[in-house]
């Protein structure tokens, strides 16, 4: 990995940032995309290669061998293991490490934004689903902002678990009061937060609007990117969703089409070729499909844990937003952030707050007042403190461990220079659920702690998502 967290992949040159032009490279790596698809979603597929395997790779004209396949069903493959492989395998692995790193790219760079109390409450929320979520948390990009071009969507599907996953009822029409709405709510976004990633979906399917297309290439020439489509709708109009694919295979971004029969996979397998589908995750949703996990080899369970363990950077689930879903035909606002799912949370999101607006001028105002109210950049120091009720507590020689139910640690611990138990003693009391950190700061004094240090720890703990507040 470099300094920045990303996978280097061995000089194979880039499929999805560059966009390759080299017809053989991305010929190989669709195929091999293409045949692991069909491993997957097909158990009569999966029987026969396993009697005959040459053999049907040569029937489906797969221009490759079975042996140079191997090592899709080894865990060294994905966990990047030292391998001598044959340049058709070097370049699919290549694809993926892109893959994953783009994710990152997204989470940890695109992400940022100007506004600097957003940032930083973006910031706690991804600290805050590591302990919620464990790995799992490493799967979620957090997006800033989501957009809806309808209410309710045509067809459900397993990965979208929110109230709104209900009938499609209003679409976003394509008229002149409506265009101009748009191109004025993506202008007020971009000088609120800059050149964002974000994505018109959340809990909707793009296609649902007809007119996706023309909102999303007025989304292009003000954000210069194509935003994500993730559908089920793919085979709703195969010419249109072909057109959009030709647009988009010229930005660096990968869609996901939601597959929810065995027959939609054959339908969507005879409708598009391998290199079309280079740049679209298939979410196969139907229960005799396989996952990759479920068809890697493991050598010993050491090796299988690794591969879980890295398997939840390959997660493909529905869009998670830590920030504003702005639903175009209701004309709402919604600050949210994911969770698990629980009573209180049924969809697997935390809404904090709700608006309507009339027009750009009112929605720049609303959201302004929304990070105002509910994205303070310092603790309040009125409230009591205490931790995240899904970790667990233990004190430390010189500070505190924290250690959620998801199985994510945490642990502060003094700086030696300073000399002084601070982490450990701001733990104790916090951990008490008792105090404000005024009160805290108050407490240490008589420990010869000064208040400015105190807080600065508390403020630590409090970027690192681990406090709650209470009143």
């Amino acid at each position: 990995m470099d300094r920045k967290g990303k996978v280097k992949s061995n000089a194979i040159a880039e499929l999805i940032s560059a966009r390759l032009h080299d017809a053989v490279h991305i010929h190989q790596v669709a195929y091999v995309k293409r045949f692991l698809e069909r491993y997957l979603a097909d158990e009569k597929f999966r029987n026969t290669y396993g009697e005959k395997p040459q053999a049907l790779l040569n029937q489906y004209r797969v221009p490759f061998n079975a042996d140079e396949l191997q090592y899709l069903f080894t865990p060294e493959f994905y966990l990047l293991d030292d391998m001598s492989l044959p340049m058709i395998m070097r370049r699919y692995r290549a694809y993926l490490i892109e893959r994953r790193n783009l994710r990152m790219i997204v989470q940890n760079e695109l992400g940022r934004v100007k506004n600097k109390a957003f940032e930083a409450w973006r910031n706690r929320q991804i600290n805050r689903c590591k302990g919620e979520f464990g790995n799992r948390s490493r799967s979620i990009i957090h997006h800033p902002i989501a957009f809806e071009l309808t209410t309710g969507r045509t067809v459900t599907d397993s990965f979208r678990f929110r109230s709104e996953n209900k009938p499609l009822t209003r679409i976003f029409q394509l008229n002149q009061e409506n265009i101009a709405l748009w191109q004025s709510i993506l202008h007020s976004t971009y000088n609120l937060f800059g050149k964002t990633v974000n994505h018109c979906y959340f809990a909707t399917d793009p296609l649902d609007n007809i007119e996706y297309k023309a909102f999303a290439d007025i989304y292009q020439k003000i954000y210069q990117y194509i935003p994500q489509v993730a559908t089920s709708l793919a085979l709703q109009d195969v010419e249109q969703t072909k057109l959009f694919l030709k647009n988009a295979a010229m930005l660096p971004t990968m869609h996901q089409f939601f597959v929810h029969s065995l027959a939609d996979f054959h339908r969507l397998m005879d409708a598009f070729s391998p290199e079309e589908l280079l740049y679209v995750d298939l979410v196969l949703d139907f229960p005799q499909a396989k996952k990759l996990k479920d068809i890697v080899i493991y050598d010993d369970q050491t090796k299988k844990a690794e591969y879980v363990k890295m398997d939840s950077l390959m997660v493909k689930s529905a869009i998670e937003c830590s920030g504003f879903v702005v639903n175009m035909p209701e004309k709402r606002i919604r600050l949210t952030t994911p969770c698990n799912i629980d009573y209180q949370h049924p969809e697997g999101n935390i809404v904090l707050a709700e608006t309507e607006f009339s027009d750009a001028v009112d929605f720049e105002e609303k959201i302004r007042q929304m990070i105002k109210i509910y994205m303070p950049v310092e603790v309040d120091r009125t409230k009591i403190i205490t931790f995240k009720p899904y970790y667990r507590y233990s004190k430390q020689k010189s500070g505190f461990c924290l250690e959620s139910m998801a199985k994510y640690k945490w642990t502060f611990l003094d700086d030696i220079e300073l000399n002084q138990p601070v982490y450990q003693l701001v733990g104790e009391l916090i951990d008490e659920a008792m105090y404000t950190s005024r009160e805290i700061a108050t407490l240490l004094i008589d420990q010869e702690i000064k208040p400015e240090i105190t807080f600065a720890c508390i403020q630590s703990l409090y970027d690192a998502g681990i406090l709650q507040e209470r009143k």
